[in-house]
C-alpha cells in the first residue's frame, strides 16, 4: 500500500520553489511594490483618526482607522466611539486618490454601509491627511465629509 500511496502523489516542492512556480512574476516577487505608480502614496500600516467629521457620521475622535495596501488594493478595519466594527476597501490611484466602499455595525447594532472618496494631503511634519466626501448607501442616504490625520 505504501508504494502505491508514494507514486500517486507529486513531489511537494519547498514553499520558494513553488511560490516561483506558480505564481506570475508580479506575485511571487511583489514587484508591484516598487512601481513608482505605487509609491506615489502608500498607506500601508498607517493608522488615522478623525479630526474633523459631519454631523450626521458615525465617526468621532475615538475611531482608528488601520491601513493596509498591497499594490492599489487598500483595506482598513476600524472601531472606536459609536462604531462597534468596521470595514473599508478601496483602490489608490496613481495620485493616492482613494475610492472606497465601507459598512460597520454601530452601538445601536445597525449595519450601516456607504461609499467615499478621499484625496491625501502630505502635511509639513510628513504625515498624511485624507479629505474625505462621502455618502452613505444606506439609513437615510445622506452625504457628508470628514478629515483624517495619520496618527
Amino acid at each position: 500500500m505504501a508504494a502505491i500511496f508514494q507514486h500517486s502523489h507529486p513531489t511537494i516542492l519547498p514553499f520558494e520553489r513553488w511560490n516561483s512556480n506558480f505564481l506570475s512574476k508580479s506575485q511571487s516577487d511583489k514587484s508591484y511594490f516598487k512601481d513608482p505608480y505605487f509609491q506615489k502614496m502608500n498607506y500601508h500600516n498607517k493608522k488615522f483618526r478623525p479630526i474633523q467629521h459631519s454631523e450626521n457620521g458615525e465617526v468621532t475622535k475615538e475611531t482608528v482607522f488601520e491601513y493596509q495596501q498591497e499594490g492599489e488594493i487598500l483595506t482598513s478595519f476600524y472601531s472606536g466611539g459609536p462604531i462597534k466594527k468596521g470595514h473599508l476597501m478601496g483602490i489608490v490611484d496613481e495620485n493616492g486618490t482613494i475610492e472606497m466602499r465601507y459598512h460597520q455595525v454601530n452601538s445601536k447594532g445597525e449595519l450601516m454601509t456607504g461609499r467615499c472618496f478621499s484625496k491625501p494631503e502630505v502635511m509639513a511634519n510628513g504625515k498624511i491627511r485624507l479629505h474625505e466626501t462621502w455618502e452613505w448607501t444606506s439609513g437615510d442616504k445622506s452625504k457628508g465629509r470628514s478629515i483624517l490625520e495619520e496618527i
